[in-house]
This record gives C-alpha cells, sequence and structure tokens, in this order.
C-alpha cells in the first residue's frame, strides 16, 4: 500500500500544471436589478458587487460585469432621457436583458 502512495504522488508531481481559469456564471440583469444600490455606479466601473440580503446581518454579494457594458450603459443612459412611460419601460426592458457575469460571490456579514 504504501508503494502505492508513492507512486501516486510521483505521478502528481510530473503532471503539467494546469493553468487557473475563472470561473464564471451568466445571468440576465433583470434578476439582479431589484439589489442594485446605485443604479449610475454599476456603469463607473469595470465590476461591481451586487447584495442580496438573506437576514438584516447577513447578505450574499456578487462580484458582476456586463457581457456588453457599452450597451448596457446605452439603455439606462436611454431610459434616464425617456419622456413618455412607454419609451421608459422600453429601454428599461431593454436593459434587463443584458446580460451578466458572475465572477465571484460570497456571504458577508455585517458582524464582522
Amino acid at each position: 500500500m504504501e508503494k502505492f502512495i508513492q507512486n501516486k504522488n510521483f505521478e502528481n508531481e510530473n503532471q503539467p500544471k494546469l493553468p487557473e481559469l475563472e470561473q464564471r456564471t451568466v445571468t440576465p440583469f433583470r434578476g439582479m436589478v431589484d439589489y442594485v444600490q446605485d443604479m449610475a455606479e454599476i456603469f463607473n466601473q469595470d465590476r461591481f458587487e451586487i447584495l442580496v440580503p438573506l437576514t438584516p446581518e447577513d447578505s450574499i454579494f456578487y462580484e458582476c460585469s456586463f457581457a456588453d457594458a457599452k450597451q448596457a450603459e446605452l439603455y439606462f443612459e436611454n431610459s434616464c432621457r425617456a419622456e413618455k412611460p412607454e419609451d421608459f419601460d422600453f429601454w428599461v426592458n431593454l436593459l434587463n436583458r443584458e446580460m451578466l457575469y458572475v465572477w465571484n460571490m460570497g456571504l458577508r456579514s455585517s458582524e464582522n
């Protein structure tokens, strides 16, 4: 048995080291929009955080970026300029369809 463990360790040492890849999930913005604190601020950075409250003390944070940030920002700007409710709804609907990459997520506690 000991010989098997030694051989197995030797095999692992000789294997090429694989690159570390970022894992990401893609989701439509409409699933996160209700939790955005400052909509205009998310367009001022490449990646932004969205906090989803679980309890008064705990939240799940998502580190996100738009798949097409320029297009999402254009939809947001057009919704801000809309004068008619139906125009506003049109641009917000397009914004809500934009896809987000979720780069990281975790638990954040206000007790820490």
